[in-house]
C-alpha cells in the first residue's frame, strides 16, 4: 500500500563511496523535511531498507 502523496526515486550507485554520499543527501534533505518519511530500498544486499525521520534512523528491516 502505498499513501496519498508517496513520492518514487532511484538513485544507482557505483560503489561505497557513492552510497556514502548519496545517505549523506539523504539524511540532509530529512533533516530539512521532519514531517516526511524517508524509507531507502538497497537491492545490493538482499533488499535491506533503511527508515530516515528528521535526519535520524528510525528503523531497519
Amino acid at each position: 500500500m502505498e499513501p496519498d502523496g508517496a513520492r518514487w526515486g532511484f538513485s544507482r550507485v557505483k560503489n561505497e563511496g557513492d552510497k556514502k554520499a548519496l545517505l549523506s543527501v539523504l539524511k540532509t534533505m530529512s533533516q530539512a523535511t521532519p514531517r516526511l518519511t524517508w524509507i531507502m530500498y538497497d537491492e545490493s544486499n538482499g533488499g535491506h531498507e533503511l527508515v530516515l525521520k528528521g535526519g535520524s534512523s528510525v528503523g531497519s528491516g
